[in-house]
């Protein structure tokens, strides 16, 4: 005749294990967050630096069995560079008009026609190198 023993593990104890402070779960998207950091960092559009050192990540959210974290970069025209513009105006706003030097000298207009630029997604690119890396799928998010 054998002997037999069940194990049970409560529900409470489970989540705890999971989503807990130092459960694996969180461990698990804090290195996916810090991997998706640091590839934003690597990969960000560079002209003067400024855009590469706003990356920021957010503490990590446990709401049940979901955990969140979050990697952004703050600065101004960040959205505009990842998600990229729609053609626009671009005016003056201190001054009456606009002027830069061109090939042929100085051209003074009183507004410009931008065309729009192009997105560049290094953030969405970085997680999907960075976290994609531990076995999590990247989507587009909002």
């Amino acid at each position: 005749m054998g002997s037999r023993v069940e194990l049970h593990l409560d529900q409470a104890a489970l989540r705890r294990m999971l989503t807990g402070p130092s459960g694996e779960a969180v461990r698990l998207v804090r290195r996916a967050q810090r991997a998706t950091m640091n590839q934003g960092r690597l990969r960000a559009p560079v002209d003067t630096g400024f855009l590469r050192s706003t990356h920021q990540a957010t503490g990590i959210h446990v709401t049940g069995l979901r955990v969140t974290a979050e990697v952004e970069a703050t600065a101004d025209y960040a959205a505009g560079v990842h998600e990229g513009t729609r053609p626009h105006i671009i005016r003056p706003r201190r001054a009456r008009a606009l002027a830069w030097q061109g090939p042929s000298g100085l051209v003074v207009a009183r507004s410009v026609r931008h065309p729009g630029s192009r997105p560049r997604p290094w953030l969405l690119n970085a997680a999907r190198a960075g976290a994609g890396r531990l076995g999590f799928t990247v989507t587009p998010g909002g």
